[in-house]
């Protein structure tokens, strides 16, 4: 009997990747044949592999909905740190432009936290055998205490680590030109996190804002000799627009792009933030978060961005929120010292990830999905399958050796064309030397 092949995903290699090998492990080792594919190859793929079964990233996605027309779609979403049923419904619904009005099509989806779950029941069109609540196999990593332990930093050297999103201001598929971009976009686009009627712009001016308060704390804590700094960019940036900062303070602060997340927050004694997500899973390891956003005017702020989206409300609020840089630097020192105490939040924090992230330091959420899978196909006939031919068209009958050929190179081109090569390159890639490396190490310790 022909072993059941799973074609997974790949959406952000960089925040997806680790979780992704992690998962497919669990796959393997339930006798599946398994192959990881990014976006731009993801058709191709589909003649090459012949799935019988496709994990997608997201339900608003046209070849996901395409796919199940030959195969079973499960829907494991890589996006969701925010967990606010605005980013939530965008994920698994459609934006505004576009939304599903069916989802027969789905097999089931795979949930962060059981709110998610309530969202989408509301929407009257999913069914509860359709849903089920698992967490992400991304934060199985965390679950590692062995191989975090090993991880921990063993430096002398107090360290700063800087993790903020500022991405309409830098790219990894080069520099954001602005008149192409309102010219291209969708008239009725919308975004999840913004205020009522808003809009792109609004969008950059939150993220302009965060950059240029965070360029100004940085610079502030150098110049103060308060720590070394260990800046991790956004997947979605290009790092290149943070070199001058090496050139600047050699000695004092290091960018460290092809680091993984869980190693870097592993190394550092303290999160520097603006709301970013990255923040919970420095909670998670017990680590102290720091955010800029009491830096920037309420006022301002929630002209352009909504409170409630963007996490104010929940996750936010377990960050620590200083008002000015003197109030946020004094902290950073307090905690450089050991004068930090925050033993009385952690009952509080662990029920937050347990809201938002189904946080159970004993399940591997990876395993769970992996044997809910393999139970839910048991009594699959998959010998019935069309050719992938019919589904996924090539233009002018081409090889698919061919069309792989051709796709690879348009990527190189745009790569080139771009101006970010290695950035753009490891946005897509599926097979990141680092996180092969951790998660070569996960396998031995788990």
């Amino acid at each position: 009997m022909k072993k059941i092949r799973v074609l997974i995903h790949n959406d952000n290699s960089k925040r997806d990747l680790l979780g992704l090998k992690i998962l497919q492990f669990e796959l393997e080792r339930l006798g599946f044949k398994t192959k990881i594919c990014n976006s731009q190859e993801a058709d191709i793929m589909f003649r090459l592999f012949k799935p019988n079964i496709f994990l997608a990233s997201r339900a608003d996605q046209y070849i996901s909905k395409q796919a199940s027309k030959n195969c079973l779609v499960f829907i494991i979403p890589g996006e969701g740190g925010h967990q606010t049923k605005e980013t939530m419904l965008s994920v698994f619904m459609g934006r505004g432009y576009w939304k599903l009005d069916n989802v027969n099509w789905i097999k089931k989806c795979y949930l962060w936290n059981k709110n998610t779950y309530d969202w989408l029941l509301e929407t009257k069109l999913f069914k509860k055998d359709q849903l089920k609540v698992v967490g992400n196999s991304r934060l199985d990593i965390y679950k590692n205490k062995k191989l975090l332990d090993s991880q921990n930093n063993k430096q002398k050297k107090f360290k700063i680590g800087v993790a903020f999103s500022a991405k309409s201001t830098s790219t990894y598929y080069g520099p954001p030109h602005f008149p192409k971009v309102y010219y291209d976009m969708n008239p009725k686009m919308n975004y999840p996190i913004t205020i009522k009627d808003g809009h792109f712009e609004d969008i950059v001016w939150r993220d302009h804002s965060i950059l240029r308060n965070m360029m100004t704390v940085i610079k502030s804590c150098i110049e103060k000799n308060i720590g070394d700094i260990v800046l991790r960019p956004s997947p979605f940036e290009d790092p290149k627009e943070f070199d001058f900062l090496k050139k600047l303070h050699q000695n004092k602060i290091q960018i460290l792009p092809k680091q993984t997340l869980p190693e870097f927050l592993s190394e550092i004694d303290v999160l520097l933030t603006c709301w970013s997500t990255v923040g919970l899973e420095a909670i998670i390891l017990n680590k102290p978060v720091i955010s800029i956003a009491g830096l920037i005017s309420e006022k301002r702020l929630f002209q352009h961005i909504s409170k409630k989206a963007s996490g104010f409300n929940t996750f936010v609020n377990f960050y620590s929120l200083p008002k000015s840089i003197i109030e946020l630097e004094n902290e950073i020192n307090n905690i450089k010292n050991h004068n930090n105490n925050n033993k009385d939040l952690k009952f509080k924090k662990d029920k937050l990830l347990q809201n938002l992230y189904n946080w159970d330091s004993k399940k591997l959420t990876s395993r769970e999905i992996a044997n809910d899978i393999f139970n839910t196909v048991a009594e699959e006939d998959f010998s019935k399958q069309k050719d992938w031919k019919y589904f996924f068209p090539i233009k002018f009958n081409l090889p698919v050796w061919l069309a792989l050929l051709i796709k690879r190179t348009l990527i190189y081109i745009r790569a080139f064309r771009s101006g970010t090569f290695i950035s753009y390159l490891g946005f897509y890639s599926n097979s990141d030397k680092e996180i092969i490396k951790l998660f070569k190490k996960y396998k031995k310790t788990i």
